[in-house]
C-alpha cells in the first residue's frame, strides 16, 4: 500500500482535455534550486488515469515532469517524460516515469500532459520513492 505525500502531489482528479498541453493544478516549491530529491533512492513520477473518454486511435499522449527557477515556468526544463502513447484505448490506468538518479531540480516542479485531439482524461499525479509495483490506488478518504 502507498501513502501519497500531499506536498509531492500535482493533481488529484484533475481533468486533462485534448488539443493542447495541460499543466498540473499544483506545483512543488522546493524552496531553492539544485536539490536532488530522493538522493540515494530511486524517484518516480506516477500518473494514474482514473477515467478516459472521447478520442480515437490517432490521439497521442505524453506525460512529463518539468522544473524551473520561476513559478511561471517560462524557461522550464523537462526532467523526465513517458514515451508517446498512441490511441485512447492504449492509455493505461497507471504510467510510471522514472526520474534520473541525482537529478538537480530547479526550485519549482510540476507535471504536464500533452494530449492531442479530443480525448479527455481524469488524472492523479505525484512523486514518490516507493517502487512502482507497490502502488495500489484506493478512493479518497477510506
Amino acid at each position: 500500500m502507498s501513502i501519497i505525500d500531499k506536498l509531492l502531489s500535482f493533481d488529484d482528479g484533475s481533468t486533462v482535455t485534448g488539443g493542447t498541453t495541460t499543466t498540473s493544478v499544483d506545483h512543488v516549491d522546493l524552496g531553492k534550486d539544485g536539490l536532488a530529491l530522493g538522493s540515494g533512492r530511486p524517484l518516480f513520477a506516477v500518473f494514474h488515469i482514473t477515467a478516459k473518454s472521447g478520442g480515437d486511435s490517432g490521439d497521442t499522449f505524453t506525460f512529463s515532469i518539468v522544473t524551473d527557477t520561476s513559478s511561471t515556468f517560462a524557461t522550464k526544463r523537462t526532467v523526465a517524460a513517458s514515451p508517446q502513447i498512441t490511441g485512447i484505448a492504449n492509455v493505461p490506468a497507471r504510467i510510471v516515469v522514472p526520474i534520473p538518479p541525482g537529478y538537480a531540480f530547479s526550485r519549482y516542479v510540476r507535471a504536464e500532459y500533452a494530449v492531442t485531439a479530443d480525448a479527455v482524461l481524469t488524472v492523479d499525479a505525484f512523486l514518490t520513492d516507493q517502487e512502482p509495483y507497490d502502488h495500489t490506488v484506493y478512493p479518497d478518504a477510506i
